[in-house]
């Protein structure tokens, strides 16, 4: 048996977002079945997702936000674990978005 590829995917909103739905979750079943693991890490929560947009509760929020940061920065510490890492859309909510082509092409020597 061949040994099946890794994938990361980050993303910044959970499965419960359309984006990562449409975009990411409905090929993890078919992906598997061809042989690639597919690992969605979104930035946020399920309860961050729905709560970030309602009024009140910005410690809280920032709090959270805070320790999904800390655990992005884990993801990119582990991502050396895994065959390809995809980032869709942006692997945050906010900050400075990296030029991947550049990146890649660095990383490549190009």
């Amino acid at each position: 048996m061949t040994e099946s590829l890794k994938v990361l995917a980050l993303c910044a909103h959970p499965v419960e977002a359309a984006a990562t739905r449409f975009r990411l979750k409905q090929f993890v079943e078919p992906l598997r079945e061809r042989g690639i693991d597919v690992t969605i890490r979104p930035f946020l929560t399920s309860d961050q997702f729905y709560s970030l947009y309602k009024s009140g509760g910005i410690a809280a929020k920032g709090a959270a936000m805070a320790i999904s940061a800390l655990k992005r920065v884990g993801d990119v510490l582990t991502a050396g674990g895994y065959d390809l890492v995809v980032v869709q859309r942006e692997a945050m909510i906010f900050g400075r978005g990296v030029d991947t082509h550049k990146t890649s092409r660095t990383a490549n020597g190009a």
